[in-house]
């Protein structure tokens, strides 16, 4: 999991591009050799840009490379960021639950500071309102904000079963 700080406009930020982000640093730090090794499992699975989280998927004898990499990106769609790795897991499944897991710890901290070695972060506010199964949802996470609360109830039990399936 990596937490996706952005430090201007989100709205061009994409999968593909903190993908090709990731590979560019790859190819600046290992050369062709890390890029051609790499490049073959090196997948971002989900993008959520409301929560600023991002699952990205490679092999894990590359886990240390791309973690490297990951940490030097500074730039996504010409846009500042800063990427910090969060968790790993050794799986998709593990890191879905890692995944809500620091959803509902957001949630349940939305509007105040959460500590981070010597910084403090903050989340956005609109997490209040939304549940994680929402924000891994992928209508939560293609637009900035969650769309009209008028029909939450229904989507949010399609979405939590879908999740549910999904594991």
């Amino acid at each position: 999991l990596v937490q996706l700080d952005a430090l201007g406009d989100t709205t061009s930020v994409t999968s593909s591009t903190v993908l090709a982000a990731v590979r560019d640093a790859v190819h600046k730090l290992f050369g062709d050799f890390g890029l051609g090794s790499v490049q073959s499992s090196l997948q971002v699975k989900h993008l959520c840009a409301l929560a600023g989280l991002c699952m990205v998927r490679v092999a894990r004898r590359h886990a240390t490379t791309v973690r490297a990499a990951i940490c030097s990106v500074r730039f996504v769609a010409r846009q500042p960021v800063r990427l910090t790795v969060v968790r790993t897991a050794g799986s998709l499944r593990t890191a879905r639950r890692e995944m809500i897991g620091l959803l509902e710890q957001w949630q349940r901290n939305a509007g105040t500071s959460i500590d981070r070695g010597a910084k403090a972060q903050q989340r956005p506010l609109a997490l209040a309102s939304v549940t994680p199964w929402a924000l891994l949802s992928e209508a939560a996470c293609e637009v900035a904000m969650p769309k009209s609360s008028g029909n939450d109830a229904s989507t949010l039990m399609r979405e939590l079963v879908a999740l549910q399936q999904a594991e």
